[in-house]
């Protein structure tokens, strides 16, 4: 996470630095990211950003924390507008996050996200429902997110079985938009095939 000193910054500095960082993250991925063309870019001291962050990966995961934040708060909004229907709601995110990725001005930066992303890496956007110490208020925290499923519906009632569920979709997340970024797939393909997970998982866990 950033130090203190890069949010006492004011607003616009601040996405100025994250503006510079993520035209370098679309550029190229992180291992090959210059803190010389972010700091240039920022218009910055080399010194005052190793004041804000520890290094490049520091702000990269910061920059991922921020996407996991707003996709926890998109998905609740769904929960919320589907009456708890998980599968729903996961579909209607995975429109959104197509539509959002797939624009000029995002498309190289999550390319360069999802096809590069190890395990470490992923984690980050998500908490590790294993670990019932994990504070950070910057994960998705599925056990909160789990809070907002209409669990009557389903077969499967048990916290755990609950998390382990949003897991797999959130896996199926990754397993669709990795294949498009990599080119193997169209957009149709990835929607149709998340669609045709998305409707097995709904017989699955769903009565009736």
């Amino acid at each position: 996470m950033p130090m203190q000193t890069f949010f006492n910054l004011p607003e616009d500095k601040k996405r100025t630095i994250l503006k510079a960082a993520r035209q370098e993250f679309s550029r190229v991925p992180l291992e090959q990211a210059s803190i010389a063309h972010i700091i240039k870019t920022a218009n910055i001291p080399r010194g005052s950003f190793y004041q804000y962050f520890q290094n490049k990966e520091d702000l990269y995961k910061f920059m991922m924390s921020n996407i996991g934040n707003k996709v926890f708060e998109k998905i609740v909004g769904y929960l919320k507008e589907n009456s708890g229907d998980v599968i729903e709601a996961s579909i209607k995110l995975f429109y959104y996050l197509m539509d959002i990725i797939s624009q000029d001005e995002n498309a190289s930066f999550f390319k360069n996200m999802f096809l590069n992303m190890n395990d470490k890496m992923r984690d980050s956007l998500t908490q590790n429902t294993e670990d019932n110490h994990c504070k950070h208020k910057h994960f998705i925290n599925l056990r909160d997110l789990a809070k907002y499923i209409d669990t009557e519906k389903l077969i499967f009632k048990e916290e755990k079985e609950v998390l382990y569920i949003l897991r797999m979709i959130i896996g199926l997340f990754y397993q669709n938009l990795i294949p498009y970024f990599s080119g193997k797939i169209s957009q149709e393909q990835a929607i149709e095939s998340y669609l045709f997970q998305m409707n097995l998982i709904r017989k699955a866990i769903y009565k009736g």
